[in-house]
């Protein structure tokens, strides 16, 4: 499913729609599936949109202001991000 579109159609948090979504459906894992806990879920968000994040980074350099509008999201929010892109890729080499 395309958790991010319906959780901005409903405009609820991802967290708060997929969790919904296990409570209504009451759908069983097989034992070799895993189900999402909340530390998987935040990092798979944290670095879901790095590459677009880079790619407005090269656009408007470091205009968080203009950036956080087109991605719809806070300030402080989009500057965190690309402080965890900046260290991790530090850690990586």
């Amino acid at each position: 499913m395309h958790w991010k579109e319906i959780s901005k159609l409903m405009n609820r948090s991802h967290d708060s729609v997929s969790k919904r979504y296990e409570k209504v459906t009451h759908e069983k894992c097989e034992k070799r599936e895993k189900r999402l806990t909340h530390r998987d879920r935040k990092k798979y968000n944290l670095y879901e949109n790095y590459d677009e994040l880079q790619k407005l980074i090269d656009k408007y350099g470091r205009d968080w202001t203009k950036i956080a509008k087109i991605m719809n999201r806070s300030k402080n929010s989009v500057l965190k991000q690309h402080l965890f892109m900046e260290i991790g890729q530090k850690l990586l080499k």
